[in-house]
């Protein structure tokens, strides 16, 4: 649909181990199969300078600094900008985010750094507190932006779902719940789910 009701928007994770950033476009197709091509758009960004396997890179920003720390506000707001082209392009009535990992990370942030760019997010192994995250995993990130320090700016009427992998060693559930529950605190509808059985990436 070319108006639709709702635009999903998929944001992927790092790919730290390598290889192009496409591992979501089947998803994004499969939603909109699943949910209703006559109600929704979806579609799957490539951030900031990943290839996404065709010999195409996105836009450059700062770049993904080899794939560690680059969670910058360069290139988030690269991201804000192709949502808000999007938006423009489709008038939809509601943009949900949907991401993974450093895209779950991604979205959270955008949630209070561009209030209004969507209505819902989707987070997905959501890193959400990043210092806490970085604290495990062999040191600070000092450029990237920490979702969890942006959520006093997100709206009040955002709704957010936290889902994450019983089994995720990368990004375990209570960097998730910590962040959900802060939204609480502050009147948002928010909450998190564990995915009885999944790691980090089949949680997506």
């Amino acid at each position: 649909s070319e108006t639709p009701e709702t635009l999903l928007v998929w944001l992927h994770g790092d790919v730290s181990s390598g290889g192009p950033a496409n591992y979501h476009f089947a998803i994004a197709e499969k939603a909109t199969a699943e949910l209703g091509a006559d109600t929704l758009k979806s579609i799957a960004l490539v951030r900031p300078s990943y290839p996404d396997g065709s010999g195409e890179e996105s836009g450059y920003a700062f770049g993904h600094g080899g794939r560690r720390d680059h969670y910058t506000t360069e290139n988030l707001r690269e991201i804000a900008g192709a949502i808000e082209r999007l938006k423009e392009r489709h008038t939809p009535k509601r943009t949900l985010l949907i991401g993974h990992s450093g895209g779950a990370a991604s979205a959270a942030t955008l949630l209070g750094m561009a209030p209004g760019l969507a209505d819902d997010a989707v987070l997905v192994a959501c890193p959400c507190d990043l210092v806490t995250w970085r604290a495990g995993r062999g040191g600070a990130w000092s450029r990237s932006e920490n979702p969890i320090a942006w959520a006093d700016k997100i709206p009040t009427t955002t709704r957010v779902i936290a889902l994450t992998g019983e089994r995720d060693n990368n990004t375990p559930p209570a960097l998730a719940q910590h962040y959900t529950h802060y939204l609480q605190q502050r009147g948002l509808v928010a909450e998190t789910r564990t995915i009885s059985y999944a790691d980090h990436n089949s949680a997506f």
